[in-house]
């Protein structure tokens, strides 16, 4: 496994191995999780992401609760994020319940090893005649104060009295997750060898709901209190304006791209058996519901299958998904244009016509495409669409 170190803590780096070592772990002992396509998830949806940011305030209190061993306090807030979270579930898009069961299973069992790796590392106790060289290792994890660092990460979540929307699909489901565990943990519930039979009838949330025996009326009384206690109409207005600003964001990033100079590559696809790889430092937009996704900068992306190479680098990408009729549309622009071969010939660049083909190949700067099988490319001045749709 290759790990960067690139602007991490000892600490940091430490934490990352176990969790990502965990992934393995799972991948062979853990049953069936749950599986849906991040980009869908409705980061738009402003209740869903007001109710999400109580429940994280609901386990942040229920933490220090458990920390200070008032067992009382804890549960108080642990009945009003099992009702937050009931909510929630029932009232959103089905894909939210089902997306983050598995998420939570998967990346918040992983976070939870973290987390609790790093927690007895703080505990430990180690001499050997190598002191010298792990002395100032262990110093990094001496200064940690449990569930303080949890917090953190919770805390680094939360912006503006809400949560951001690009942090909604995954990045806030980490320390949600892992907490849970912790609190079950305190409460002597047995949850390890529920979450690795995964499946669909696991939950973090349905444990609680069992052990604390709570019924209809109960969860309706404890998300009013929830509501009140947290001033959750504020939550709700902050949510609000996060979620426009983001999509302000997005319209001048989309407009930024758009005005580009150069060659315009558009290519329509089936996305299904085609692997993606991309990497890229710059912020990734995604709206409706994954629909459109923009990064004005990759330094590399690739799609492939036996039939199929794209491979562009240094260039923004917008990718449209229609995931009712499973197409796919890249678009990307190249500053030249090479050569187009169609069935081994080229063409005229200069041509502006809709030629079929058998198969085809374009190169360009920053580009690399081919495709072995039957489709057309429009060419309109500088444009080139490319239908690989059959």
């Amino acid at each position: 496994m290759a790990v960067s170190s690139l602007g991490q803590s000892e600490v940091e780096l430490f934490g990352y191995i176990i969790h990502e070592a965990f992934h393995q772990y799972q991948h062979n002992t853990f049953g069936e999780i749950p599986w849906e396509r991040e980009q869908r998830y409705p980061i738009q949806d402003r209740e869903n992401t007001a109710l999400a940011c109580l429940e994280m305030r609901l386990l942040m209190d229920a933490l220090r609760m458990a920390t200070a061993d008032d067992r009382e306090r804890c549960l108080e807030y642990v009945r009003q994020f099992v009702a937050v979270r009931d909510h929630r579930w029932k009232q959103s898009d089905p894909f939210v319940a089902k997306y983050e069961q598995g998420q939570e299973i998967n990346e918040g069992t992983a976070e939870y090893v973290e987390m609790r790796s790093i927690e007895l590392m703080t505990q430990l106790e180690y001499e050997s005649s190598l002191s010298e060289l792990t002395r100032p290792l262990l110093e990094h994890f001496s200064s940690i104060s449990m569930p303080e660092f949890q917090l953190a990460d919770f805390q680094n979540r939360i912006t503006e009295n809400s949560v951001s929307p690009q942090d909604m699909p995954r990045n806030r489901i980490y320390p949600v997750a892992s907490a849970q565990g912790f609190l079950l943990d305190y409460f002597n519930v047995d949850w390890k060898s529920k979450a690795q039979q995964a499946g669909s009838d696991f939950t973090f949330a349905g444990l609680f709901r069992d052990y604390l025996g709570l019924n209809e009326t109960d969860l309706e009384n404890y998300l009013e209190r929830a509501k009140e206690n947290y001033n959750y109409e504020e939550i709700l207005t902050s949510t609000g304006i996060l979620i426009t600003g983001y999509i302000d964001g997005f319209n001048k990033a989309l407009e930024s791209f758009e005005s580009k100079s150069g060659y315009r590559i558009a290519i329509d696809l089936d996305p299904n058996g085609v692997s993606r790889s991309r990497y890229s430092r710059s912020k990734k937009w995604v709206v409706d519901k994954g629909t459109r996704e923009l990064c004005n900068h990759f330094n590399i992306y690739t799609l492939k299958n036996n039939d199929l190479l794209l491979q562009v680098h240094d260039t923004g990408l917008l990718e449209q998904n229609d995931w009712d009729k499973r197409i796919r549309k890249v678009v990307f622009f190249i500053p030249e244009l090479r050569s187009i071969i169609l069935d081994g010939e080229p063409v005229s660049l200069d041509d502006s016509a809709v030629f079929q083909f058998g198969s085809i190949e374009i190169l360009g700067q920053n580009l690399k495409f081919s495709y072995s099988r039957a489709g057309n490319v429009t060419l309109e001045g500088n444009e080139v669409k490319v239908n690989l749709i059959p």
